[in-house]
């Protein structure tokens, strides 16, 4: 029986010292020979950080082949570790979901060329589609400033648009019902002019931290 398959029957969060768990000597294996050659690891110990059959987490610890073998003594000591990054992984997986859903809506909205930006702190960008990185290399109606902030370059509305960033944030806080702002800015090239939407985030109840959100597009 392998390393993994041991791995598999034992109980998680336990540590698998592997050089003892392999058919034959480990210096045989030639993932082990490369290692020790390459790498200079010899000893390593491997543990199943959950009981879940939908998939596989584990983790590994190499220890140089110049220090003598580990003792399960040392071994216990760190498992005390193990829960901690068992909760890691646990909660990683749900933020690479919940990611991919995020990017997912982003990406159908560049389908109906609608620009979606999220401000952080002080104006500067957090997130933003293809659509919204689009608008902003046309330099025709938006740009960004040397800090990482969107501008308008018409100067007309430019202080209009920065009052809506402003009072977005203060909308959240105050519980107003309004929903934001909508604005039209004109272009350089004097085609259609973008209709920017500045609305406020959800309340922070929600676990979002952005300051604001807006969405430029095409006038139709």
């Amino acid at each position: 029986m392998g390393p993994i398959q041991k791995m598999m029957k034992d109980p998680p969060l336990r540590w698998l010292p592997v050089e003892k768990n392999v058919a034959g000597p480990i210096e045989d294996l030639p993932p082990s020979r490369w290692l020790r050659q390459e790498c200079g690891i010899y000893y390593r110990a491997a543990a199943r950080l959950n009981a879940n059959k939908g998939w596989f987490d584990a983790v590994t610890l190499n220890f140089a082949a110049k220090r003598e073998e580990v003792s399960p003594a040392k071994l216990m000591t760190a498992s005390i570790f193990l829960p901690h990054l068992a909760k890691v992984v646990e909660v990683g997986r749900a933020f690479r979901i919940l990611r991919a859903r995020f990017h997912a809506v982003l990406e159908e909205l560049d389908h109906f060329h609608t620009g979606v930006l999220i401000l952080g702190a002080l104006g500067r960008v957090v997130v933003k589609n293809r659509e919204a990185e689009r608008i902003i290399s046309l330099q025709d109606g938006f740009g960004m400033d040397t800090h990482g902030r969107i501008a308008v370059t018409d100067p007309k509305t430019r202080p209009i648009f920065t009052r809506a960033l402003n009072d977005a944030p203060a909308t959240t806080q105050s519980a107003s019902k309004s929903s934001g702002t909508i604005l039209l800015i004109p272009r350089r090239s004097e085609q259609d002019p973008f209709v920017a939407d500045v609305s406020p985030p959800p309340s922070s109840r929600a676990g979002i931290e952005p300051e604001n959100a807006w969405s430029p597009r095409t006038r139709r």
